[in-house]
């Protein structure tokens, strides 16, 4: 089951918080 979706969601949005 690869679910890369989720896994780019998760990166975005941490990536999105250090970026912040």
């Amino acid at each position: 089951m690869h679910q890369p979706d989720i896994v780019l969601r998760l990166l975005g949005y941490q990536y999105r918080g250090d970026l912040m």
